[in-house]
């Protein structure tokens, strides 16, 4: 729970603020948790910056980053927030070059043999062979982002076995979510990148937290709604006096407890990036 204390208007005016963001960042985060759970600690990446806004796109990468997924396609969450970033080669990467074989050449030429090559953008078993056969089966990752996912993957975790490339790994894209992610656990899948579902909240786009005032000040001290005066007393029920502790248990007078986290005066020094954990 967050409390908020301040005159009428200064707490009136962050009911938006602090609901849009605990509301909306909360649902992200609860979506991101269930697909880490579902993952099976596979490691998944935040890839759904087009799905939401601009703004929205980088508070969505923290909260999934927050949850648990391990890294972000969103370069602007990476410098703000010291989230890892990374990426994969698109669609139409390899349509920019004349043949599959070319864009394979250009990425590896860039980037070296331990990058990720997107090989289903024309015929997924010749890509991998090309993929394989460029990289002398040191390749690092393939993409695959199309097709029955469950089948798809068994089939070309075989192909590069066979030709030798074994530690070359498998990531899936493709729309996914909390239960195609749990139906992926026993394909041999390395890693997830998942976009729209986790940004949207995977059906729940909105948490259901609320703000409420609780207690004001009056000449008889802290009263609640309706007048009641509201008692303070420790978790052992030693009475605690002044302004409330950053964690206090309170207690009216039918004995109803509510333990709250508070924080009181200045904020202190910032978290270093990337400490969001």
């Amino acid at each position: 729970m967050l409390q908020i204390e301040g005159t009428f208007a200064e707490a009136v005016m962050l009911e938006t603020l602090a609901l849009s963001v605990f509301n909306a960042d909360s649902a992200i985060a609860s979506a991101a948790a269930r697909m880490v759970s579902a993952a099976d600690r596979r490691p998944l990446a935040e890839m759904g910056s087009r799905r939401t806004g601009e703004w929205n796109a980088v508070a969505a990468a923290r909260a999934a980053y927050i949850a648990g997924f391990g890294a972000t396609s969103n370069l602007e969450a990476g410098r703000t927030w010291g989230i890892p970033t990374m990426g994969t080669a698109a669609h139409a990467f390899t349509l920019l070059h004349d043949t599959e074989e070319a864009a394979f050449r250009s990425q590896i030429d860039a980037l070296g043999t331990g990058t990720t090559l997107l090989v289903d953008t024309y015929d997924i078993e010749a890509a991998v062979d090309t993929a394989v056969r460029l990289t002398d089966g040191k390749l690092g990752a393939v993409r695959i982002d199309s097709g029955d996912l469950p089948s798809v993957v068994a089939s070309v975790r075989a192909q590069l076995d066979r030709l030798g490339a074994t530690s070359t790994k498998i990531t899936v894209t493709n729309d996914l979510d909390e239960y195609t992610i749990a139906a992926l656990r026993a394909a041999p899948v390395d890693s997830y990148g998942v976009g729209t579902s986790v940004v949207s909240g995977s059906g729940h786009p909105a948490a259901g937290m609320v703000f409420k005032l609780v207690a004001h000040h009056s000449p008889r001290g802290r009263v609640g709604p309706g007048g009641e005066e509201v008692g303070r007393q420790g978790v052992h029920g030693r009475p605690q006096g002044g302004r409330p502790s950053p964690a206090q248990r309170d207690r009216d007078r039918r004995g109803r407890a509510d333990l709250r986290i508070r924080r009181t005066g200045r904020a202190g020094p910032a978290r270093p990036r990337g400490d969001l954990r």
